[in-house]
């Protein structure tokens, strides 16, 4: 758990990419600083973003080995996910756990890491393909609007289904957006709306943890070519970080060129390293899950009531010995 503490340092040296503990908290674990890097960790699953949120550093196997041998009952870990600026090895060589965990998956190829604006010098003046489509934007039947939510509304929950049901996501992100409804009520959360002749086409999640700094949580829009509907939320989200003095953007890591290039349309720069992710478990079946990141929730579900059920039969068991939020 997150001391109070623990929670300021967080706060003042917030610089782990697109990153807000007080949402990431509701699926991946309880939150503990260690070495100034968060992990996450429910029970079974360890979920560790290697950035730093002092200064930058690189860290390989020994260092993340290392850090996870101070979360509380680590030695039943199941499966670490460590993704950052990191130098992953095939093992992971635990000292507080029974035996190494092995890697499943290791990245070879890096994916571009967080992207930030600086809201102070933006200038759409410099910027050609963010001006040509802010004209375009003017000739969309399209509005924006800015609030704050007591809580998802039905035009909400159908571009969430959309967006679930017409990617190939993991079940980690899909797990994310159960989150969003509660998290969208908390007082530091803005969403920005996009609409077309009264409907809901594209609205983003936008969290302003400090005074002067905001991070593009979630984006969701109706599918079709040609819309512009991110656009559309792209500048209305600077214009407005523009009127209330925030310095600072940032829109999150990029994990493909596309997203890259739209993101540098707009004026951001790449200010975090690249990141590569790694797997890392302790057995077999374990290992299928973690690979195909299938684990959340439903099998874990399942897993727990099992053992839950074996229980109420073995004389001296607990219940209450697993739980998602271990720890």
């Amino acid at each position: 758990m997150l001391s109070a503490v623990d929670r300021e340092r967080v706060r003042a040296g917030f610089r782990v990419y697109e990153h807000e503990w007080r949402y990431f908290s509701g699926f991946l674990g309880e939150p503990f600083l260690v070495d100034g890097c968060l992990i996450y960790w429910d029970g079974s699953v360890i979920s560790f973003p290697a950035f730093s949120l002092a200064e930058h550093r690189r860290f390989n196997v020994r260092d993340v080995a290392g850090m996870m041998s101070q979360v509380p009952s680590v030695a039943d870990v199941q499966v670490a996910f460590v993704w950052g600026d990191v130098e992953l090895a095939d093992k992971l060589d635990v000292v507080a756990c029974p035996a190494p965990l092995t890697a499943v998956s290791v990245d070879t190829d890096a994916y571009p890491g967080e992207f930030t604006i600086d809201i102070l010098d933006f200038d759409l003046a410099r910027l050609k393909e963010a001006r040509k489509a802010v004209r375009m934007l003017s000739r969309k039947d399209l509005s924006v609007r800015h609030r704050q939510l007591d809580g998802f509304e039905h035009h909400h929950f159908r571009l969430v289904e959309e967006w679930v049901r017409t990617r190939s996501i993991g079940s980690i992100a899909t797990c994310a957006t159960t989150t969003l409804p509660a998290y969208c009520r908390e007082p530091h959360v803005h969403v920005f709306e996009v609409f077309r002749h009264d409907r809901l086409v594209a609205f983003a999640v936008v969290s302003l943890p400090t005074s002067d700094r905001a991070i593009v949580m979630w984006s969701f829009s109706q599918q079709g070519p040609g819309a512009r509907l991110e656009d559309s939320m792209m500048y209305a989200i600077i214009e407005y970080c523009r009127s209330q003095r925030i310095s600072t953007l940032e829109c999150g890591y990029a994990g493909n060129a596309s997203l890259a290039r739209f993101k540098r349309k707009w004026g951001a720069r790449q200010t975090a390293p690249d990141y590569r992710l790694g797997v890392f478990t302790t057995n077999g079946v374990w290992a299928e899950r973690g690979l195909s990141g299938r684990f959340y929730w439903a099998i874990r579900m399942g897993d727990i009531a099992a053992r839950n059920d074996r229980s109420d039969a073995e004389p001296g068991v607990s219940a209450d010995d697993e739980s998602l939020h271990g720890g």
